[in-house]
């Protein structure tokens, strides 16, 4: 499997919106609170319920990071190095974190397939561009 190298905060940017979409279900109470907590609730949405809080919240933190010109795209991603990937994130979760919802490999690689998307839709952008 070739190595990919960038840093592991952009690397946690990156993912971070498709974990919470995962994990929305579970934590939608917490991350309510988090979106309170942290002022990202939409004026007049207090009162709404932890569903649409949470689902503004993932809207928001997307729009962090594009605010915060962090590239969401890996150039160079292969579908064929999925099944390696998805094997060692399950792995380190399992073994050292405590998260609300243990990704499968399936879902593991959708998430990844879904940055792939987005990725060589970016790289096709900028082909034209060039053009």
């Amino acid at each position: 499997m070739p190595t990919i190298a960038f840093p592991h905060g952009r690397a946690n940017a990156i993912v971070l919106p498709y974990v919470l979409d995962v994990n929305r279900k579970a934590s939608k109470q917490r991350l309510t609170a988090l979106a309170k907590r942290t002022g990202m609730v939409a004026d007049g949405q207090a009162g709404h319920g932890d569903k649409e809080i949470a689902d503004h919240l993932i809207v928001q933190v997307r729009a962090l990071i594009a605010n915060l010109n962090i590239d969401p795209t890996v150039s160079g991603m292969q579908a064929s190095d999925f099944d390696d990937i998805a094997k060692a994130a399950a792995k380190e979760v399992s073994d050292t974190y405590a998260v609300p919802t243990y990704l499968s490999a399936a879902e593991i690689k959708e998430i990844l397939t879904k940055i792939k998307q987005v990725s060589d839709e970016s790289a096709d952008k900028d082909t034209q561009k060039a053009s």
